[in-house]
């Protein structure tokens, strides 16, 4: 923006024009009558607006699942203050929270609470007036991340085989979500190193098997062990009878 020329003649002596490339600012003058001029200028430089938002927290995804947060932050030469509990989870690219609720000294909330995902998930703050400075601090809960495991199997039950030979199972299978049952006889019994099991007397809602089991030793136990035949949930009720040695 150019403001008038002050000369000593009728006419303007320069023309200025300013110019941006590569976010570097170029002023140029140049003679009204094509004459050599020379120029003198002082540069009074105006700094652009801060960005304040801050990351306050960073942690790494390969040790946990996500992280709950209790926040506090005081703004700096002033009574406001707030707390804001934070939820927050990670998929090992980018991560998401939930930032509420923000209790504060205004009527407004004087934060905002983002998250992205660099070299490990960060939590980063902001102040909603763009300008203020707080001081900020955070209590972390993590959440751990599982092993997890792909295997349906499930020990059912198990007996000591130094004292229990032979045992005979009733066996109530419930899938939970359609309501599917399934009702069978399971007999065990072992040599000290292997197990054998039969089932008979199936009988269910369906054509197809709830439940596979099997039995095997371990250690001093034997084992009934059950596997379903997909991913929805169980219930499983046994009766019990044992022979000892």
């Amino acid at each position: 923006s150019q403001g008038p020329n002050v000369s000593s003649k009728e006419n303007d002596m320069l023309d200025i024009t300013a110019t941006i490339s590569g976010g570097t600012v170029s002023v140029k003058a140049s003679s009204t009558s094509g004459a050599s001029t020379t120029v003198q200028a002082f540069a009074i430089k105006l700094k652009a607006p801060i960005n304040y938002e801050q990351v306050i927290d960073t942690w790494s995804d390969s040790t946990f699942t996500g992280a709950h947060y209790i926040v506090v932050a005081k703004k700096d030469g002033s009574n406001d203050s707030c707390i804001t509990e934070i939820q927050m989870v990670t998929d090992g690219s980018d991560a998401f929270i939930s930032a509420t609720p923000q209790v504060s000294t205004t009527s407004s909330a004087l934060l905002d609470f983002t998250a992205d995902y660099s070299s490990g998930a960060r939590l980063k703050a902001l102040p909603t007036d763009g300008s203020s400075s707080f001081t900020i601090n955070a209590y972390r809960i993590n959440l751990l991340r599982g092993d997890g495991s792909s295997s349906t199997l499930t020990t059912l039950d198990s007996f000591d085989k130094t004292e229990q030979r032979s045992v005979k199972y009733l066996v109530q299978t419930h899938r939970t979500d359609d309501d599917k049952f399934e009702f069978c006889d399971i007999n065990v019994t072992h040599d000290g190193s292997d197990a054998f099991v039969s089932i008979f007397g199936k009988v269910g809602t369906q054509t197809t098997d709830r439940v596979t089991f099997t039995a095997d030793v371990s250690g001093d136990n034997v084992r009934l062990r059950g596997e379903v035949a997909g991913t929805q949930d169980h219930t499983i009720k046994i009766q019990k009878r044992n022979l000892n040695i």
